[in-house]
């Protein structure tokens, strides 16, 4: 998209192209090497960066710049996630590598990383031929043999060169990868030679090695008898000439060109091994320290040391042939080593189940077993479960506070059971009352089910209501609810019991706070009570409507309702019935004569 936008802006077929109004500096990302990393300075290092800049990249420069070998090329280019690359060669030091962007405006962005160089070891080299001391003839063929390597590198990168201090270098080329240089020269002058090898790594560090050797003429240089001419191959050295007796000194004795033949330094096979180089019978080929080892043959044949019959070297012998090693293609598998249980190994080959720890007879539950706890054979379901000691014996997975497995624990160890042989018995269950039984674990009497201290009157107490907790011997009385709450027997509605229900109830008692008031009760006239709940005027003894004049009233006889203030006169009956009290009742008109038929004069 970038390139078709500049190409369209290069041959002008757009006016103006507005691509971001933003014009931050250019944004730099190192992606390798990583911060902190490594490198061989012996091998190029890759700088990889992703760069974007809101202007575009056409005119945007990158610097690559490192602390130690100042700038560095690189160019635009793909790379693992990047489009900036550099292939460069650093020296063999700690680098800080810095990539810095710049935009056509100057802005500028950078991104760092540190680099250090790895450890560089020194090479080595190990001179086998001539050896130190040795005498040659004049003309005659020198055999040169060392071994040259490095840790780092291989062998074929190193360069070695041979000198002689007579006659300069000797050797120089390239090395085998294998190390091992080997090469012989008749040019040696006739003199002693102090020769050297000089080994030296890609990255400049060096190693050296030599001999010191004479070349001669005829000459008896150590006295033995022998010249050089005469076959002494070593004239420096007495016990080195033809013919004489090869011992294991490292030396040719017998300057036959063999050393150490027939001694335990010389490999009398042909296996490649000496004797002192842990071939243990040097008359077979096929016994030494590489040979294939075939077991249980009885031969040793790598010359290990150990028993035939001990493949894995573990002390122990295989089960198979007498011994009590149960695996013994595993050193880690012996009667002697450590059990790690639960792997499905036995380790230790004592032939038990690997998941079955305790010996108890039963695997752990985690590993498809039945056993809950498999360190301690006590546990375990064929043991028998001993409650309430925080162990779970039979591993049936059941609380072991909860003996009859009701859910709830024993209250002696902190539950709410009170008897935890029973499961019907706990915190949770349902009281059945009044059987002598606290199935509910409250702790009250299981008589008295409204807690209110008293039994139920039918389990021979004193609570006439054993369901409501206000309801019992002794309680304050609450008159007129219906309800006996002081369990005396007494009518609740009959307060003064006289027999009477209050009126406010429905009875007939006017005052259920007095006995002597009921509608038994005999009245007593003109004291201002109603005893006998009549309801009519304590003053109006005939219930005639009007009280007595004793009282202020008008009825002038309180005994007979007939007469009254407003009843009506009968004349002639020798009664003031109406209670005017002045008129002669036998003399109706109140002429001052009675009747002639009341025994008067008056005869109308």
């Amino acid at each position: 998209m970038r390139r078709a936008l500049l190409f369209l802006l290069a041959t002008g077929c757009v006016t103006e192209v507005r691509l971001n109004d933003r014009d931050d500096p250019p944004r730099v990302t190192l992606l390798s090497p990583v911060d902190l990393a490594r490198f061989d300075p012996a091998l190029p290092v890759t700088v990889c960066a992703n760069i974007a800049d809101d202007r575009g990249l056409g005119e945007v420069t990158v610097v690559l710049q490192s602390s130690e070998d100042g700038a560095l090329d690189g160019d635009w280019g793909d790379c693992d996630g990047g489009n900036w690359v550099a292939t460069v060669s650093l020296s063999p030091a700690d680098h800080v590598l810095s990539v810095q962007a710049i935009d056509s405006t100057g802005q500028s962005g950078a991104d760092v990383t540190t680099l250090a160089p790895l450890e560089n070891t020194t090479p080595f080299c190990v001179w086998n031929q001539p050896t130190d001391g040795a005498s040659f003839v004049e003309g005659t063929s020198v055999p040169f043999e060392l071994n040259v390597g490095d840790t780092e590198v291989d062998p074929a990168a190193l360069d070695v060169v041979v000198r002689s201090s007579v006659d300069g270098v000797v050797w120089e080329e390239s090395v085998p990868s294998n190390g091992r240089v080997r090469f012989s020269t008749a040019t040696l002058s006739a003199a002693i030679h102090d020769l050297s090898a000089t080994v030296i790594d890609p990255r400049g560090l060096t190693a050296a090695c030599g001999a010191v050797i004479t070349v001669a003429d005829c000459v008896d240089l150590d006295g033995d008898g022998q010249s050089n001419c005469d076959g002494d191959c070593v004239d420096i050295d007495p016990t080195v000439f033809d013919g004489g007796t090869e011992v294991a000194d490292g030396k040719d004795n017998d300057c036959d060109g063999v050393t150490d033949e027939g001694t335990t330094l010389f490999d009398d096979d042909g296996d490649g091994f000496a004797e002192v180089e842990g071939d243990c019978d040097d008359a077979d080929p096929a016994i030494n320290p590489d040979a294939i080892e075939v077991w249980y043959d009885g031969v040793d044949q790598d010359c290990s040391g150990g028993s035939d019959f001990d493949r894995d070297a573990d002390g122990f012998d295989a089960t198979a042939f007498a011994g009590t090693d149960c695996d013994d293609g595993d050193a880690t598998i012996n009667p002697g080593a450590t059990e790690v249980w639960y792997d499905g190994v036995d380790q230790d080959c004592d032939g038990g189940s690997d998941f079955d720890q305790d010996r108890d007879g039963h695997d752990a539950q985690a590993h498809g077993g039945d056993d809950c706890d498999d360190v301690d054979r006590t546990v375990n379901p064929s043991v028998a479960e001993r409650w309430y000691d925080g162990v779970d014996q039979n591993c049936d997975g059941a609380d072991d506070d909860d003996r009859d497995g009701d859910g709830e624990r024993a209250d002696f160890r902190g539950g709410t059971d009170c008897d935890d042989t029973n499961p019907s018995i706990g915190a949770t269950k349902p009281e059945v009352w009044y059987d002598g039984v606290d199935q509910d674990c409250s702790g009250g009497s299981d008589f008295d089910q409204d807690r209110d201290g008293q039994d139920a009157t039918f389990t021979a107490g004193t609570d006439c209501n054993d369901r409501d907790d206000t309801v019992y011997a002794g309680a304050p009385e609450t008159w007129y609810d219906g309800i006996d709450s002081n369990c005396d027997g007494a009518n609740d509605f009959d307060r003064d019991g006289d027999r009477f229900e209050a009126a406010s109830v429905g009875g007939r008692d006017c005052d259920d706070t007095n006995p002597a008031i009921n509608p038994d009760a005999p009245e007593t006239w003109y004291d201002g009570t109603d005893q006998d709940c009549s309801g009519g005027s304590d003053f109006d003894q005939d219930r005639d409507g009007e009280t007595t004049e004793a009282s202020g009233g008008t009825d002038c006889d309180d005994t007979d309702p007939t007469i009254g203030a407003t009843r009506p006169e009968i004349p002639y009956d020798g009664v003031d019935d109406d209670c005017d009290g002045g008129a002669n009742d036998d003399d109706r008109d109140g002429d001052g004569f009675d009747a002639t038929f009341a025994g008067g004069t008056d005869c109308d």
